[in-house]
């Protein structure tokens, strides 16, 4: 074909485009009309793609990440005649469950790659899938695995971050199946780039090991020549395609204005004449519309050989092309540790183990693979020369790795990344498109407290637990031992429908769960680990991670000092509130007072524990200093909580008193004595032999006057006046017996307080210092369990986590070193 027919067959897109963002009221189709010339040498002459099976393995993948330009695909599915793709749809954009949202939506539509929309996230996402297709490729052979991926993007994803740290690695691994498409059209939507760019985007991706070129956007010629070059060569390539945004138009080409909004009903009729259609809504002259259906069929024959080929592969080939499916009984035969160590040493532990069942799982870490335990002796390392290792160095490009580990989740592996939990925020547009695609990924963010110690409140997350919790389909793990690190691996792997965070200590931790708890409690999300539900307590302790062995201290200092308390671990509040309300009832109710320990802020919580609940935390940033010191700095011990939850209950037994003295409902005599009789009925027949002494000797009544005088009223044979004086003694006695019990209840708290009081602070220990805890004895890691006991007389106290160096022995180095 000539220019003049590429020309007719790229307005098709521009009428289309215009005509539906025109119809839904809303939409960006300034970059629509500049692009689509581009589009259309790479949808006839290079895309490889089946309209009729839009999921086949060995196609091109196509990334907007420009996505506020989706009209470009949804013009283009619709051309060439996609599977389940019509007219309608394009009238359908931007409409509720439509299949052509705003933004290109994974899932949505068969043919959408990924979800886009945050600038500089496809072109990350793409890479990943570059990644992917280069393990293919050296697994299953060209034969199977020869796809390319064309990601086309515009002035604000190169502005983002995410595309540099993206393209610094894609350049650094030769990904040379990786064709970037940028639409230079020098418009943002506050004016011209210039405001805020000067950069030179060529020699910049030249400088990064990139093939980089200029061309003229619009024409067809020069497109298909840099297009063509672009496919045999040892890098990737960048080409700068130069456009006016809103070509066709007679008032809005080339103008900031055109970037997101609709053109107008006056601007359409006189872009339809400018390029010399019909002034008819969605109208496609029926010849031009059969040469977009037939544009595919340059790749019928690749297409059928390829069904071939893939028929004569092993069948151990073909279940590489499927997602893993880990079988977690591998689980069950590690040997738990027999000492305690840091939740990142036990996931480690597991991690090895884990590399061994499959190769389709990719880890890889934001140069921290030794600390967060994810480098090992066993991994094989992904490089320029040898992609078939399953270890990626993503070096300190923490956003890149999210996005990355996106593209291949995408692509069919699982992938685990990890960094310090505090980093994450480096991440959370990549982790937010994972939650809203349901990808699979893995995230291990370890040094997940103050436990980090001496590197200070920059590495020390507080609000991090919580942020990442409010993400919708993210489930936040965070374990206290061994055996929930195991259980919470599990229920990760388990988890095919959404992200996973590990959230894991720096410092060594007790093993704590060698109580007998049955095996589906993990899956519930929170069990109680101590106690008996079944009996009300006076307090119930929530908690988390490190802090749970804090917790299980506590406990045991309350209950030495006559108070009774239930400890629950909250593995993953996500799971937890996704559990039935019958089980989530039996969980928060009939508790007590409520506690909660985390070492994080409280947001969140008011979830667990109320308006009424205790909650110590961290509300403020961390400081530089042992970790031990800061655990007593903010009262993080177990003796300053039990002192803090004995001045609570007393309080409330204060208030109490108050509210019983000074509310009591006004009933008759009868209603008054039936009352008191229903809600201490209790205390009535244990102390009413001393009630009645009590008012005889107090107001001069003699006992059996006093009974005559009850029974006579109740019977209704008193006078009226009687009556009146019965009343009064009566109001005397009730006033009598509320101090004397408010009296009991106090000074038995008093009592026990006072012992809490004079127990001894438990000392603070220096950050290499090995903490004193007592031999446990570690139960096999069998699945299927006895019912849990009950467990409030357990004599065994655990004290706090005691920070230690890294595992390894050797000093650890803060990230800002």
């Amino acid at each position: 074909m000539n220019s003049a027919e590429y020309l007719k067959l790229s307005n098709c897109i521009r009428i289309l485009a215009s005509d539906s963002i025109e119809f839904s009221g809303s939409g960006h189709p300034g970059m629509v009309l500049g692009f689509a010339d581009v589009m259309t040498i790479l949808g006839f002459n290079f895309l490889k793609f089946n309209p009729s099976d839009p999921n086949w393995f060995n196609r091109d993948r196509l990334v907007l990440s420009a996505g506020h330009g989706s009209m470009l695909l949804y013009t283009f599915y619709y051309l060439t005649n996609y599977k389940n793709f019509g007219l309608n749809d394009l009238k359908q954009f931007r409409q509720f469950h439509s299949k052509t949202p705003g933004h290109p939506e994974y899932g949505a539509y068969a043919a959408i790659e990924t979800t886009t929309g945050p600038l500089g996230q496809g072109f990350a996402t793409s890479v990943g899938m570059a990644i992917a297709q280069k393990k293919y490729e050296q697994k299953l052979g060209k034969i199977i695995s020869d796809h390319k991926i064309y990601c086309i993007v515009g002035d604000g994803c190169l502005m983002e971050g995410v595309s540099y740290e993206a393209a610094s690695l894609a350049g650094h691994l030769c990904l040379d199946n990786l064709i970037v498409l940028f639409d230079d059209n020098k418009i943002t939507i506050d004016g011209e780039a210039g405001l805020t760019v000067s950069e030179n985007h060529l020699l910049k991706f030249k400088s990064l090991g990139w093939n980089s070129y200029a061309i003229d956007g619009h024409n067809f010629t020069e497109i298909n020549t840099a297009l063509h070059g672009a496919q045999n060569t040892d890098k990737p390539t960048f080409i700068a395609c130069r456009t006016l945004i809103g070509k066709g138009c007679s008032n809005k080409i080339n103008c900031a204005s055109v970037h997101g909004s609709p053109l107008g009903k006056e601007e359409i009729k006189s872009l339809k004449k400018n390029l010399c259609f019909e002034d008819m809504e969605f109208y496609i002259p029926p010849e031009l519309k059969n040469i977009w259906e037939a544009a595919w069929l340059r790749n019928k024959e690749n297409y059928d050989n390829w069904q071939k080929n893939f028929l004569n592969i092993s069948e151990d080939k073909k279940y590489y092309l499927t997602k893993p499916n880990i079988n977690c009984s591998f689980l069950d035969n590690i040997i738990p540790p027999g000492k305690d160590e840091a939740t990142r040493s036990s996931a480690g532990r597991i991690i090895k183990e884990l590399a061994k069942l499959s190769d389709k799982i990719i880890f890889g870490s934001a140069d921290l693979g030794g600390s967060n335990n994810i480098l090992s002796n066993l991994s094989q390392i992904i490089s320029k020369d040898d992609f078939s290792g399953n270890y990626l160095h993503y070096g300190v490009r923490e956003h890149a790795m999210a996005a990355i580990m996106n593209g291949l989740s995408l692509s069919g592996f699982l992938a685990i990344g990890g960094t310090f939990l505090v980093f994450s925020d480096y991440m959370r547009p990549s982790m937010r498109l994972a939650c809203l695609m349901r990808q699979q990924v893995i995230y291990i963010l370890t040094h997940d407290s103050i436990g980090v110690g001496e590197d200070g409140p920059t590495h020390q997350p507080v609000e991090h637990l919580a942020t990442l919790r409010a993400l919708p389909g993210m489930n936040l793990f965070r374990p206290a031992d061994y055996i929930e690190t195991r259980e919470a691996w599990r229920l990760a792997l388990n988890s095919s429908q959404g992200p996973s965070v590990l959230a894991l200590t720096r410092q060594v931790v007790p093993q704590i769960s060698d109580k007998v708890v049955p095996a589906h409690f993990y899956q519930q999300g929170a069990y109680m680990l101590v106690g008996d539900h079944n009996k009300s307590p006076d307090i119930t302790i929530f908690s988390t991670g490190s802090e749970l062995s804090i917790a299980l201290t506590t406990k045991e200092i309350l209950q030495e000092k006559g108070f009774t308390a239930n400890v629950v671990s909250l593995l993953c509040f996500e799971l937890f509130f996704k559990q039935d309300v019958t089980y989530i009832r039996h969980i928060l109710t009939n508790t007590g007072l409520k506690v909660a320990i985390e070492a994080g802020c409280s947001l969140g919580w008011h979830k667990i524990i109320g308006e009424n609940g205790l909650f110590f935390g961290i509300e403020s940033f961390g400081h530089s200093a042992p970790a031990a010191e800061l655990y007593s700095y903010f009262a993080l011990t177990p003796v300053s909580i039990a002192k803090q939850i004995f001045a609570k209950l007393l309080k409330n037994a204060a208030v109490s008193d108050n509210n019983e003295t000074n509310q009591r409902p006004k009933r008759g005599f009868v209603g008054r004595v039936w009352h008191r009789i229903v809600k201490n009925k209790g205390k009535c027949l244990l102390l009413g032999a001393g009630v009645l002494a009590i008012s005889a000797a107090t107001f001069g009544v003699g006992l059996i006057p006093s009974v005559l005088i009850a029974a006579g009223t109740v019977g209704g044979a008193s006078a009226a006046a009687e009556i009146k004086a019965v009343h009064n003694v009566y109001d005397k006695l009730s006033q009598v017996i509320n101090t004397l019990f408010a009296k009991i209840t106090k000074n038995n708290i008093q009592q026990r307080g006072q012992a809490l009081n004079q127990s001894p602070e438990i000392p603070t220990m220096g950050i290499n210092q090995q903490p004193q805890i007592p031999t446990l004895e570690t139960q096999q890691p069998e699945r299927t369990r006895p019912a849990a006991p009950n467990l409030t007389s357990s004599s065994k106290i655990y004290p706090p986590p005691t920070p230690q160096s890294p595992s390894s022995g050797q000093k650890e180095q803060g990230r800002g070193a």
